[in-house]
């Protein structure tokens, strides 16, 4: 377990937590958008790549 800090109070919270115990900030929301880019980016550079082999061969 390490410790973050949390963008809207500045305050050390854990890398676990779902939500900043001071102010409230969603962590959860961060880490579901944070995948959905690293998922997205993972499918779409393959299919690119597919396209434009179809294309040029």
């Amino acid at each position: 377990m390490s410790l973050i800090k949390c963008p809207e109070c500045n305050k050390m919270v854990s890398n676990t937590a779902n939500e900043c115990p001071k102010c409230g900030y969603d962590f959860q929301v961060k880490r579901d958008l944070n995948s959905f880019l690293i998922y997205l980016l993972f499918w779409s550079i393959p299919g690119i790549l597919v396209i434009l082999m179809m294309l040029f061969s």
